[in-house]
């Protein structure tokens, strides 16, 4: 399947935001290997999660709607 230009722009430009993300939280997730984190670095640890997953499910919806696939309703 082909992606249209600007869905395939949309989709890098997600990926880069993540990857921007993994490179930026990676001194902590490396403290957090290497000893246990605290009560600050659990909330952000956390956000880095929550915002990783929210850039996975972005390119994904993307990707299904241009290949005209239902994308579940998140109500």
């Amino acid at each position: 399947m082909k992606l249209d230009a600007k869905v395939k722009a949309k989709i890098e430009y997600e990926i880069v935001r993540i990857e921007k993300l993994l490179y930026d939280a990676k001194p902590l997730l490396d403290l957090c290997k290497i000893r246990e984190p605290d009560f600050v670095e659990i909330t952000a640890t956390a956000q880095i999660i929550h915002s990783f997953y929210n850039g996975i499910e972005s390119v994904v919806t993307l990707f299904l709607k241009s290949a005209n696939q239902k994308v579940p309703d998140n109500t």
